[in-house]
């Protein structure tokens, strides 16, 4: 699952900046002649894009610092629902899959984080070990995401 390194989105609340509700598009225009939040619309750069779906600081923060981590989430399959729902349980890092456990505890099987099923459940998903600590590709990518916005410029926005 890899080191400290805050959260997958490390967000205070709200919408994912990848695109609003766990990556649900909105069809409303945007105030005042802004884009509207759409993250499907490749026509759109995707700072542009990710600005008009982020809602509060720390989205705005990561659409701008965290650019290549965020986009790199948003097309790793599974990666929105895990920073999402780091969002809904408001835990960190590790604590997302572990849980109540020892991070030693945890890659020798026991676990009872409140992300786990989503972590599992997204394409190539599987149980971290001393050997492979990564949980796959979803969560490596929501990691990245929270170890740049933990440490980057977006820190004091995104605790």
């Amino acid at each position: 699952m890899g080191g400290k390194g805050g959260g997958a989105a490390a967000g205070n609340g709200g919408g994912s900046p990848l695109g609003g509700e766990a990556g649900v598009s909105s069809g409303a225009a945007g105030e005042g002649g802004a884009p509207a939040c759409n993250p499907d619309d490749l026509s759109v750069p995707f700072e542009t894009r990710c600005l008009a779906c982020a809602d509060n600081t720390c989205g705005r923060c990561l659409c701008s610092g965290c650019q290549q981590e965020l986009e790199a989430c948003q097309n790793t399959p599974g990666c929105e629902d895990i920073a999402q729902c780091v969002i809904d349980a408001g835990c960190t890092d590790i604590d997302c899959y572990c849980g109540t456990h020892s991070l030693a505890q945890c890659l020798q099987g026991q676990s009872d984080g409140p992300c786990k099923a989503v972590i599992l459940s997204a394409p190539g998903g599987h149980e971290p070990s001393l050997q492979d600590p990564s949980a796959g590709p979803a969560t490596d990518a929501a990691l990245a995401v929270g170890t740049c916005a933990t440490g980057s410029a977006c820190s004091a926005s995104c605790q």
